[in-house]
């Protein structure tokens, strides 16, 4: 497929290190699926932790990228960056297993509910994205698309940096209920954004480029989230 808004997501190559990938699965355009409920947090570091346990040292680094060794887990506010960060870790595959937890936990015998293995399915098929907070809007800064601030739900917030400075800028996955709402998973706040051309070339870095760019965000966005806060660590340090 074309994607004219990537049309240089060619490479194969992960410069991060990731664990490969099989292209095969990102032909079609990605379908996302709805959810009557939402896991909590505890849900998801529970299940993260019981089919990667390396993860609670491994994860925050994975999607944080410098600011997992700036974090204090003594700070309440920094204790739940990394509490979401270890919680993301059950949608990536851990370095010694090629599949992520949340699919090692769904596929496990007794099953768990219909209920729970499609909210985590939900999650798994919503791209990460960094989304602008434009009046009563959240937009997409990846895909200009918009949605009403008041049609979303944030689940447990953060700030990057900590202060009383109101972040313009989230970066979540966006996963829609069966009500028309939507849930924001792991919202990270910003204050500054890198520039769109940027950010588009981390995104054409994912994979080849007939590959839909919202199913590698869904699939591997971590990396894009990292790259991002990377960036983002830097520019603070430069204010």
């Amino acid at each position: 497929m074309n994607h004219p808004q990537w049309p240089d997501a060619t490479s194969m190559r992960d410069p991060f290190g990731e664990p490969p990938f099989d292209w095969d699965s990102f032909r079609s355009p990605l379908k996302r699926e709805s959810t009557a409920i939402f896991p909590t947090q505890e849900e998801m570091l529970r299940i993260c932790l019981d089919f990667a346990p390396a993860a609670g040292n491994d994860a925050p680094g994975r999607l944080l990228g410098p600011w997992a060794d700036e974090l204090d887990p003594r700070v309440p506010e920094e204790r739940t960056i990394l509490k979401w960060a270890v919680a993301a870790g059950c949608f990536f595959a851990p370095d010694d297993h090629n599949r992520s937890p949340h699919l090692q936990w769904a596929s496990r015998q007794p099953l768990p509910s219909v209920d729970m293995r499609q909210a985590f399915r939900a999650i798994a098929l919503s791209p990460w994205d960094l989304w602008e907070e434009d009046g009563g809007n959240w937009r997409s800064c990846l895909f200009g698309e918009t949605l009403p601030v008041a049609q979303i739900n944030k689940l447990e917030p953060s700030v990057f940096p900590f202060g009383s400075r109101r972040p313009r800028f989230w970066l979540a996955r966006l996963v829609p209920n069966r009500t028309g709402q939507w849930a924001a998973i792991l919202p990270l706040g910003l204050t500054a954004a890198p520039p769109p051309p940027t950010m588009a070339s981390w995104v054409r870095s994912l994979g080849p480029a007939e590959a839909d760019p919202r199913a590698l965000l869904a699939a591997r966005g971590h990396i894009f989230v990292r790259r991002v806060l990377e960036w983002y660590c830097l520019d603070v340090e430069t204010r």
